[in-house]
């Protein structure tokens, strides 16, 4: 089994360049009470992606290692209510570069008819987190209907609102959502689905707020009508 390289130390590995390693800094808030197990846990995965990728001898290779410090960092970041979604897209962009598909970030805005850019993706990507953070509710021992009628009301309560029939969004709503992302595992949908953290809930309590409160700040920023 070959050594471990030395991240600290990457000038010494071929083909590399030096790098800072920002994981102290990040272990330099433990002061503020954080978790210590869980940032010591991040530490040790942050390390290993990036021995990962100062080994990796393929384009394939170094996205497997970036989009496991990606994940990484979001599972550590959701308990603490964070808003993960733009890690969320970098790591879909990553299995879209995989599977040879156009990643969001190269895609261009298209502009229908009336002037106003397309919401498609914009749309699929709340639906697939709204999705998830039901989920991860359920995990987290809410009943899937109450979890699903309380991310509707938050959507509601953001002016978050269908294009067709009344405009409400409802539990029934967010339940269609969910089987159109099973139904459709190429969608962006699935993608912000399948890259939701998963790992066992610490709070379950604690984490459900968390969950609605970064429901509540993606949808505020979202465009009203899906």
């Amino acid at each position: 089994m070959g050594r471990t390289p030395d991240i600290h130390n990457r000038a010494r590995i071929p083909g590399t360049q030096p790098r800072p390693v920002i994981v102290p800094v990040v272990m330099m808030r433990s002061e503020a009470g954080l978790d210590t197990a869980a940032l010591t846990a991040l530490r040790r995965q942050m390390e290993e992606a990036a021995a990962q990728l100062a080994c990796a001898e393929s384009p394939g290779a170094q996205r497997a290692a970036m989009t496991r410090s990606l994940i990484a960092l979001s599972e550590f970041l959701v308990p603490l209510g964070c808003d993960t979604l733009p890690l969320l897209l970098l790591v879909g962009d990553l299995h879209r570069l995989d599977r040879g598909a156009n990643p969001l970030l190269f895609q261009k805005t298209v502009k229908p008819a009336g002037g106003r850019p397309g919401a498609a993706p914009v749309r699929e990507v709340l639906e697939g987190l709204t999705v998830a953070i039901v989920r991860r509710m359920i995990r987290c021992g809410e009943k899937p209907p109450q979890a699903r009628t309380k991310a509707a009301n938050v959507l509601h309560k953001a002016g978050i609102q269908k294009a067709a029939g009344d405009g409400r969004i409802t539990s029934r709503t967010i339940e269609s959502w969910d089987a159109r992302a099973s139904a459709q595992p190429d969608s962006i949908a699935a993608e912000v689905l399948r890259d939701f953290p998963a790992g066992k809930p610490i709070d379950p309590n604690g984490e459900i707020d968390h969950l609605l409160r970064t429901l509540e700040r993606v949808a505020s920023r979202t465009p009203k009508t899906l």
